[in-house]
């Protein structure tokens, strides 16, 4: 094997490895980021669950309708 043949066969090496490893890191990221949006996502639907308790309970609790006028 000529020299510049090693030379070549260890670059394409070098370039696969960093392209492995740079798609593991972007697959992290987006497996992170889904995790995070389903997380935000749950927090969401418990907000509206809330404010819409806190919406119906302010005709009769004056502290509510104030929690409300401050939210």
């Amino acid at each position: 094997m000529a020299l510049v043949d090693v030379l070549v066969s260890s670059l394409v090496k070098t370039i696969f490895g960093t392209l492995n490893s740079l798609a593991l890191r972007e697959y992290e990221l987006t497996s992170n980021l889904e995790t995070e949006l389903q997380n935000l996502e749950s927090t969401l639907t418990t907000i509206q669950a809330v404010l819409q308790d806190a919406e119906q309970k302010q005709w009769k609790n004056e502290a509510v309708k104030n929690w409300l006028r401050k939210l």
